[in-house]
């Protein structure tokens, strides 16, 4: 019995140092645990058979401590993060050129005007309805506005109102 204590004790000491640090923890099993672990060493120690009972008692309580231990160091990692419905931040505006392009376009679009080209670079949007050339030209000001300018050729005698329809258009789009 005096060899088991010892054993258990140097099992101890050599749990509690790691090199050369001492690690301090505190060992208080439960009731349960102390009487299981108290057959095992009798059953070792007298030559007794293991109960059976007893080892697996020990090996799902082994089980459950690794598991807790594993949860708890899994969930100390976690992090959770919920977005506002509907979104926190809201996008942000479409510039005074964007604006003016798109209302350019949507004005054209809506009179009828089919679009042969559009090329943002240069702000110019090409289009025809029937032999009406129609063209906008938005351009970006020095002072950091935005002008556009609709011009028509072509046959504008066969709907000589038709510019300035894209015109009223365009000016209700951008809320004039």
């Amino acid at each position: 019995m005096n060899s088991i204590k010892e054993t258990l004790s140097k099992s101890f000491d050599e749990l509690r140092t790691n090199g050369k640090w001492l690690i301090s923890f505190v060992v208080s099993p439960s009731t349960m645990l102390r009487r299981a672990l108290s057959n095992v060493l009798l059953s070792a120690v007298e030559g007794h058979k293991a109960n059976q009972l007893v080892q697996c008692l020990l090996n799902r309580m082994l089980s459950a401590l690794i598991i807790a231990g594993g949860l708890a160091l899994t969930l100390g990692g976690c992090t959770y993060v919920q977005t506002v419905p509907g979104g926190a931040y809201a996008p942000y505006p479409p510039s005074a050129f964007e604006q003016t392009w798109a209302a350019a376009l949507g004005a054209m679009s809506d009179e009828g005007v089919q679009i042969v080209s559009a090329n943002r670079d240069s702000g110019t949007i090409r289009g025809i309805r029937g032999a009406i050339n129609v063209t906008a030209i938005v351009q970006t000001r020095a002072d950091g506005g935005v002008q556009v300018e609709f011009k028509t050729g072509g046959d504008i005698d066969s709907d000589p109102s038709l510019n300035q329809r894209v015109v009223n258009d365009y000016n209700r789009r951008m809320g004039r």
